[in-house]
């Protein structure tokens, strides 16, 4: 490896000559040659999210479940809402970050089990992930966190509201303090982190109808990686609630919204429960519009 080693004049210089590019070609080309670097899938991860990370769906194999006979699992209906809005839809495809222990307000095994979907359960806490994989869900499995770059990140660990610790609120902290103390000193472990984009292509999934994103305060970051334009992700389940503190939330809201609705393939279609916004791809949404509206 050969690291070069830039004096601060030599520096600028370069950010000149940039500047100097970008004016004379309208800055057009350059930029979306940046921005198709941003999104450009990196071989070195997705070799180690499949040789390292990447664990097989248990086909062929019982599930097993604390409560087996639950018809929906999520925390506020979110599944049955998903399901209304595809007609009932059969063999689609899901990723969950933040799958938690698969089954415990999982927002994705109500389309597993009633309507046969697959997909991808990442978890990156621990203890959680040793769950989810008892589960025998028919899923692939990735112990991993979800950020904007392959690295290992500092990871508070504390049941279903642990995160990335550098991303995490503080008043989601003192919130965690307050109902696991142990948690914001013994729990923190450094945990691999991946960009969206190596995951999704390191299992080879082009369509996703069902996005969830729950990982307690790296949504924005996470979404911010995520070249909508060049996946067809259908419905997208965003997080957004700041535990203890309302105009965060607020903020945190209206920056997921900016986010997504930028690509203007997707229509912003309701909050559940003050906690999740769900965006619904245009076309999607005018399906369902339709068969809303359709005379009985």
């Amino acid at each position: 490896m050969i690291v070069y080693r830039s004096s601060k004049r030599q520096l600028l210089s370069v950010g000149a000559f940039l500047s100097i590019l970008v004016i004379y070609y309208g800055g057009k080309s350059i930029l979306t040659t940046i921005q198709r670097n941003k999104y450009r899938p990196d071989s070195l991860a997705i070799h180690l999210i499949l040789n390292k990370y990447f664990h097989k769906p248990a086909f062929g194999l019982p599930l097993n479940l604390t409560n087996p006979y639950k018809y929906d699992y999520s925390e506020y209906g979110q599944s049955i809402y998903v399901d209304e809005i595809f007609d009932g839809k059969e063999n689609g495809t899901y990723i969950e970050c933040g799958a938690g222990d698969g089954e415990t307000y999982s927002n994705s095994l109500f389309f597993e089990i009633r309507r046969k979907w697959t997909g991808v359960l990442i978890e990156a806490g621990r203890k959680n992930y040793d769950l989810l994989k008892m589960k025998k869900r028919k899923a692939i499995l990735i112990n991993a966190a979800l950020g904007n770059k392959t690295e290992l990140v500092k990871f508070i660990e504390a049941g279903f509201t642990g995160g990335i610790d550098k991303n995490m609120e503080k008043s989601h902290k003192k919130w965690i303090f307050q109902n696991f103390p142990y948690n914001l000193t013994n729990s923190k472990q450094l945990i691999q982190s991946f960009r969206f984009i190596d995951i999704i292509e390191a299992v080879g999934m082009k369509v996703v109808d069902y996005l969830i994103l729950d990982v307690e305060g790296s949504e924005i970051t996470i979404l911010e990686t995520i070249p909508l334009s060049l996946y067809v992700i259908n419905i997208i389940q965003v997080e957004f609630l700041v535990k203890m503190d309302v105009e965060k939330t607020s903020r945190k809201l209206d920056k997921i919204k900016d986010i997504i609705l930028s690509t203007n393939l997707y229509i912003y279609f309701d909050i559940i429960k003050n906690t999740d916004a769900l965006f619904i791809r245009k076309d999607i949404f005018y399906d369902f519009e339709k068969r809303s509206t359709k005379p009985l």
